[in-house]
């Protein structure tokens, strides 16, 4: 679910019908946008660049190479951010990002989100929450999707023929207070 925000009076509210793009035009200042072309490179693993992505529209795709082979690990869409690990921890970068299709970008480089946190600390904290957001909902496709993906390579391993997809933990074997 996405936060909603209104610009009102100079500052950045909440509210229920406007979602990121609302709170995204009202901050023009603190990202640009790049656009790519179907194949070009965003950026690469040991890039240096402390930057938060996020997909106006077109597609980018999420992969990494191992052995000589590229495997594609996530792709995102409109909506979506990505970059988010570099962008907080400073870290470079380890995966490959490509555009799969045109793709226009917003990017937020760090020296501008700090002066956001600076000149409007209730603007930056919306933002930041909905990237907080977006984070835990990517989190948890992760984990929904890893399910399957593990009882199939366990059949694998064993060598049964048949997979049977996993069923998840009754509510009452992990009580919670």
């Amino acid at each position: 679910m996405r936060a909603r925000h209104v610009l009102v009076s100079g500052r950045l509210k909440s509210r229920e019908v406007m979602g990121m793009e609302a709170l995204q035009e009202a901050l023009p200042t603190i990202r640009h946008r790049a656009v790519y072309g179907r194949g070009d490179h965003i950026f690469a693993p040991g890039a240096q660049e402390r930057c938060l992505y996020y997909v106006e529209r077109g597609a980018v795709e999420v992969a990494f190479g191992q052995n000589g082979t590229t495997i594609a690990v996530a792709c995102i869409g409109p909506g979506e951010f990505f970059g988010e690990m570099g962008f907080f921890d400073g870290v470079s970068r380890v995966r490959h990002v490509r555009a799969v299709e045109r793709a226009v970008l917003r990017v937020y480089d760090w020296a501008s989100m700090e002066a956001l946190r600076s000149v409007d600390p209730h603007g930056y904290s919306l933002f930041i929450t909905d990237v907080a957001r977006s984070v835990c909902a990517k989190f948890r496709r992760v984990l929904d999707e890893r399910e399957p993906l593990t009882a199939y390579a366990a059949s694998l391993s064993t060598g049964r023929r048949h997979f049977h997809e996993g069923r998840s933990l009754p509510d009452t074997f992990l009580p919670t207070p």
